[in-house]
């Protein structure tokens, strides 16, 4: 299912919208994680980030999870670096977030 057939079906639009509330509290645990130079849970949370991201329909979540959890294998990660790829992964939740609001307005 995309993303358009997700935000269609009233079983699942929950299951989105509670999955989009839900990514402000994982990029910051991301950004602590990285603070704590964190490199193991910083990889786990980018890889469910990763697969969830594509499961809902947010190509954008999962390929920008995809690169923060590539930069934690197999050595640590140049720290600058994770943090413009944490930044580039909150931007598209936020998108992911307007996309959901959008839907909310349509229907």
């Amino acid at each position: 299912m995309d993303l358009k057939e997700l935000l269609t079906d009233p079983m699942f639009l929950d299951l989105v919208e509670d999955y989009v509330i839900s990514l402000p509290d994982k990029i910051e645990q991301l950004r602590t994680a990285t603070r704590q130079s964190d490199w193991e849970t910083v990889k786990t949370i980018s890889h469910q980030l990763k697969g969830s991201g594509g499961g809902y329909g947010f190509n954008e979540v999962s390929n920008a999870a995809a690169a923060i959890e590539m930069l934690c294998e197999p050595k640590k990660p140049d720290r600058k670096t994770l943090e413009r790829k944490i930044e580039a992964l909150s931007e598209a939740c936020l998108v992911a977030r307007e996309l959901l609001e959008e839907h909310r307005h349509l229907i």
